[in-house]
């Protein structure tokens, strides 16, 4: 009897007209490192009495879509998770290249379907009414870049099929840790240790009363964009940013070359007071937890700039 493996998973994305409605024809089949995505429905204990020590067969509950996919940071696939966190970009063509951009604040978000397959059982779960909610990146020195995004659905279908069509396989182009840069005002941030930046839609279910248990909807509420900065302490200027309560740019990026690269960019930053704590003979290290909010003159929180050679309709 044949088992289900990991290697052998596949995730499949297409995103609906209707919500909560899976789309026909052929998705994009996605690279991913890990998927917990989802439906549980638990149960509730019968509270009644007067029948006996052994309590009665317990009712099922209410059902919940909800879950996390890892994938890699990749200058074509992971344009699409972006579309899903925050709409669909404004694509340009540059000539040699193609910019797209999202931005945070937008009143609606799409919907998806998406479907993990095991093809050695054969069993496929597609996920319906997905949303984007969160999205976290961590910047170190060494390793494979990867994002971490948070999903919330409505509903769940096991079929013995793929429901994906032929699945549509785009350039598969990985980025590595030692690619990636973090900037300060526009300037190379130095003796940076590690970062990591977190952002959330803040996704709010609508717990609606009907038969089936399903949630009528997802409505984005207020956004979120959160992080750390650790850096070696060789100056005090983070510290008199935050004393100063200086606003702040900040760039992250991962870049392969000038036609292939990927920038997230804040421009209204703060950062905390924090102790430059003495602990033993090493280096002194101090870790700020920053905090975003919307910029009056660029009318955003959050850009997020993705340079690749794909004419943008993939993100529509």
């Amino acid at each position: 009897m044949a088992r289900a493996t990991g290697a052998s998973a596949q995730l499949l994305l297409k995103k609906e007209s209707a919500y909560g409605t899976a789309p026909s024809g052929n998705y994009y089949r996605m690279p991913f490192i890990g998927c917990s995505l989802g439906l549980n429905q638990g149960l509730i204990d019968d509270p009644v009495i007067g029948r006996g020590r052994d309590p009665r067969t317990p009712f099922r509950d209410v059902k919940t879509v909800e879950g996390d996919a890892t994938v890699p940071v990749d200058m074509r696939y992971l344009g699409l998770w972006l579309t899903a966190l925050f709409g669909a970009p404004v694509s340009t063509d540059q000539t040699t290249h193609h910019q797209h951009v999202w931005k945070s604040g937008a009143n609606t978000l799409p919907s998806y379907s998406i479907e993990i397959g095991h093809p050695n059982i054969p069993a496929y779960f597609l996920n319906k009414g997905v949303c984007g909610g969160t999205m976290a990146l961590n910047f170190e020195r060494s390793g494979a870049a990867q994002a971490v995004i948070g999903l919330t659905g409505q509903d769940e279908a096991k079929n013995s099929s793929s429901q994906g069509g032929t699945p549509v396989d785009l350039t598969y182009t990985r980025v590595s840790q030692f690619q990636g840069s973090i900037k300060r005002n526009g300037t190379a941030f130095s003796n940076v240790v590690s970062a990591a930046l977190n952002f959330s839609n803040n996704l709010d279910p609508v717990n609606v009363i009907r038969s089936d248990g399903l949630i009528g909807g997802i409505d984005p509420t207020l956004s979120e964009l959160t992080g750390s900065v650790t850096a070696r302490f060789d100056s005090t200027q983070l510290y008199d940013d935050a004393v100063n309560d200086t606003e702040l740019s900040l760039e992250f990026a991962y870049t392969i070359s000038a036609t292939s690269k990927l920038v997230i960019l804040a421009n209204n930053v703060r950062m905390p007071i924090v102790k430059q704590s003495v602990e033993g003979p090493a280096g002194i290290e101090a870790t700020f937890d920053w905090r975003a909010a919307y910029d009056e003159s660029d009318t955003y929180m959050l850009a997020v700039t993705l340079l690749n050679d794909l004419d943008g309709t993939q993100y529509t």
